[in-house]
């Protein structure tokens, strides 16, 4: 069985696939080739907002749960640097690529 954390992490990376199909098929995610990359404003916010969603959905995790709360601030940390915010604070620029390991961030890698 799979952690709460995991399952929101696993969540998000699907996501982000899904919203920057290039960062995906860089990363081999089945599925996410095809398509072009918005890395207009639009797209830009869309991946700001998924992290921001995945930022709260990290806080709502119970630490009591597998990982416990360090299992979830590794990864929300992650995401409010991108954001260029302190953790838990959910507001900033494009995150999600940053985050999810992308040099550079602003306009999706």
């Amino acid at each position: 069985m799979a952690s709460p954390i995991f399952d929101v992490c696993d969540r998000f990376v699907v996501s982000l696939a899904e919203l920057d199909p290039v960062w995906g098929t860089m990363r081999g995610i089945s599925g996410a080739g095809g398509a072009a990359t918005d890395y207009g404003p639009a797209g830009i916010e869309a991946r700001a907002d998924l992290a921001r969603a995945t930022l709260a959905a990290l806080d709502a995790v119970d630490p009591a749960g597998a990982g416990g709360r360090s299992g979830a601030d590794l990864p929300a940390g992650a995401l409010a640097a991108a954001l260029g915010a302190p953790a838990g604070t959910g507001a900033g620029g494009d995150a999600a690529n940053a985050a999810a390991g992308d040099a550079g961030g602003g306009a999706g890698g």
